[in-house]
C-alpha cells in the first residue's frame, strides 16, 4: 500500500532545493563576478547594418591603433590585440584596480558576404571603426555585358 505525500513535505523540499542551487550559485560565482576573465579582457562591441555595408565599432580605450590587427576570415570579423600597462612610472604600490590588460579577440560572425579586402579600419577616441561593404550580388558584379543591345 502506498501513501500519498502530503503537499507541505513537498514544498519544503522544492524550497530546500532551491536554497541550496542559490548557496552554491553564490559560492562559486559570487566571489569572483566582477574580476575580468582568466584568459584576459573582451572589449564591447556593436554592429551595425546598412543596404551597402557592415560597421562594427569595438570599445578600445587605452589601446593604439598599432596594437591593433584586423582581418576578416570565414566571413568572420576578427579584431586582435593588445592593451599595454599604462602605469608604468606611476608611484605607490597598487591596492586594488579593475583595469584589464594583455591580449583580446573578438571574433564577429556576419550574416552575409563581405568584401574582405575592401576593409576600412579608423581609430577616433578609443573606439575603433571598422567598414565592411557587402558582396554585391553576381548579376550586379558583371561589368556591362549585353548592355550593347
Amino acid at each position: 500500500m502506498t501513501f500519498p505525500l502530503s503537499p507541505k513535505p513537498v514544498k519544503l523540499l522544492r524550497s530546500l532545493e532551491r536554497c541550496v542551487d542559490e548557496a552554491f550559485a553564490e559560492l562559486i560565482h559570487g566571489p569572483w563576478r566582477s574580476l575580468p576573465s582568466a584568459a584576459g579582457w573582451q572589449p564591447a562591441i556593436e554592429v551595425r547594418e546598412t543596404s551597402e555595408e557592415y560597421l562594427v565599432l569595438v570599445d578600445l580605450p587605452g589601446v593604439t591603433p598599432e596594437e591593433v590587427n584586423v582581418y576578416v576570415e570565414n566571413q568572420t570579423v576578427v579584431v586582435h590585440g593588445k592593451r599595454s600597462s599604462q602605469r608604468r612610472g606611476q608611484a605607490g604600490a597598487m591596492i586594488y584596480t579593475e583595469r584589464t590588460e594583455g591580449e583580446f579577440v573578438r571574433r564577429i560572425p556576419l550574416p552575409s558576404v563581405v568584401e574582405g579586402s575592401l576593409l576600412q579600419a579608423s581609430f577616433a577616441e578609443g573606439l575603433l571603426f571598422v567598414r565592411l561593404p557587402k558582396q554585391r550580388a553576381h548579376s550586379e558584379r558583371k561589368s556591362g555585358a549585353g548592355d550593347d543591345a
